[in-house]
């Protein structure tokens, strides 16, 4: 799924295309986000918020808490297998056990982290939201997206790219 990027300096004009979405087969409620410094604004004028996996890292942070600890449980277990014996069921499982607990321990805190960041897709538009500006995310099948783009090509929002709606953990974004 492919997410657009609006922006727009009028609440009037991000409610118009709500509503203008609303009406459109292929687009539903929960595919229609809207981002901005006044979360009252949006709420006012019945716009859908952006949910705290758009707003923040939480889901990047946790896949990536999850992959380091995977490599440092399995480096520890590796380390350790030279002073202690893990054969046998016993042993086995003890080191399946320290793996998955530094793994789901890692993704447990990469998580909390990601909770305290910006989400890498939304950071380019930081400057813009903190002025007063409303950021749009429209997630559109490939066979929709034509017809979505002509049709918020008549409302005079700002288009501002496009990206996808799956997070991935090694993206690099500078800061």
């Amino acid at each position: 799924m492919k997410r657009l990027y609006y922006l727009t300096d009028s609440m009037a004009l991000a409610s118009q295309v709500s509503r203008q979405l609303q009406h459109t087969p292929g687009i539903a409620n929960w595919r229609f986000h809207a981002l901005a410094k006044d979360e009252a604004g949006l709420y006012s004028h019945q716009l859908q918020g952006a949910s705290p996996l758009q707003r923040c890292d939480i889901l990047r942070g946790t896949e990536r808490g999850g992959l380091l600890g995977l490599m440092i449980g399995t480096a520890f277990v590796l380390l350790a297998s030279r002073v202690i014996d893990f054969s046998g069921f016993w042993g086995v499982f003890a080191m399946v056990a320290l793996i998955v607990s530094a793994t789901l321990f890692g993704a447990w805190e990469g998580g909390m982290l990601g909770l305290s960041r910006e989400n890498y897709k939304i950071r380019r538009f930081h400057n813009a939201i903190e002025a007063g500006a409303i950021l749009l995310m429209v997630d559109v099948r490939k066979v929709d997206e034509g017809r979505i783009r002509n049709l918020l090509s008549h409302i005079p929002i700002r288009p501002m790219g496009e990206g996808s709606s799956v997070v991935n953990p090694f993206a690099y974004v500078s800061a």
